[in-house]
């Protein structure tokens, strides 16, 4: 096989692999005398069409790439908002707490003051009068005053 239509062959297979396009007149290389200046021009536009390629793609992909940034940027912030309110809620959340244990043990201490003095109360109904006027009255367990 002559050199030239072993060239025209590679030349051919590069213009298939890359999926360049060669211009018509010259789309038929092969057994045909292809000057050096042909040669070199088909492949010089051939590998000048793969770069434009090349860069388109690396374009488009940088073009997702910064719109997929922008986008994790603003669920980035979105986030931090959601996290700020949460945080919030938690803190108020933990002061209704903090006050309803405060309420709930100063019932309790109420609720186990009243029960001594019932208790007190319920001790004196069995009492004498003598032994009453020794203790003193009751006026203070009716009224409410005293601990």
């Amino acid at each position: 096989m002559p050199f030239i239509e072993i060239l025209g062959v590679i030349t051919q297979e590069i213009v298939n692999m890359f999926g360049c396009e060669l211009p018509e007149g010259k789309a038929a290389i092969g057994p045909i005398k292809v000057t050096r200046r042909v040669r070199n021009f088909d492949l010089n536009s051939c590998v000048q069409q793969i770069s434009e390629k090349d860069t388109h793609q690396k374009y488009k992909m940088s073009d997702r790439l910064n719109s997929r940034v922008k986008s994790e940027r603003r669920r980035i912030v979105e986030l931090e908002d959601d996290l700020g309110s949460a945080n919030s809620k938690c803190r108020e959340l933990s002061r209704q707490l903090r006050d309803a244990n405060e309420a709930n043990d100063a019932l309790t201490r109420e609720t186990n003051s009243l029960r001594a003095r019932a208790a007190v109360a319920g001790d004196r109904r069995f009492m004498s009068l003598r032994d009453m006027r020794r203790i003193g009255s009751i006026d203070l367990l009716t009224r409410g005053n005293g601990v």
